[in-house]
């Protein structure tokens, strides 16, 4: 089980420093072009603090401190809800990588530029993507690690 939960961290680690050298790659540009990250509207590069590459880093960092935590001191009531986030992690990165889709594709009506990171990118190419997959991964070892757990947890009850 220590595998797992190490495992599970270290994928998360992963997509911590991926998705965060991404999002400050993206503040130095906008900063770089604005020189100030509270400006919101009529910027052709997306303020990084309202794309969903922000929240989607925020949440990776959260998880990631999370993992940490439950691999030192382990605790099954944390690790499902670390499992749950990892859930909604996937599908808020799903969900994202849905919407690039139909923007790069021109099937969107409305022309919203704040929720991809990188427009005009191909989305199989852009930063969602890559953090959908480390979601993904950590996700499945988290389901993993819950059905171990609780087979272990069975076979010493009938013992």
């Amino acid at each position: 089980m220590r595998n797992f939960l190490a495992l599970q961290t270290i994928i998360l680690a992963g997509g911590t420093l991926y998705t965060w050298s991404k999002l400050v790659v993206q503040i130095d540009n906008f900063l770089m072009s604005y020189g100030s990250l509270l400006r919101f509207q009529n910027c052709i590069i997306p303020n990084p603090l309202v794309t969903a590459c922000f929240y989607g880093s925020i949440a990776m960092l959260v998880a990631f401190v999370w993992s940490a935590r439950i691999t030192y001191r382990y605790n099954e009531q944390s690790q499902k809800w670390l499992r749950y986030l990892l859930y909604f992690g996937t599908v808020f990165a799903t969900a994202v990588l849905g919407f690039e889709f139909l923007q790069f594709y021109d099937r969107l009506s409305v022309e919203i530029n704040a929720i991809g990171c990188t427009p005009g990118v191909h989305p199989l190419r852009t930063p969602c993507f890559i953090g959908l997959l480390f979601f993904l991964t950590a996700s499945i070892n988290a389901t993993v690690l819950h059905y171990k757990f609780k087979t272990n947890r069975l076979d010493s009850d009938q013992a």
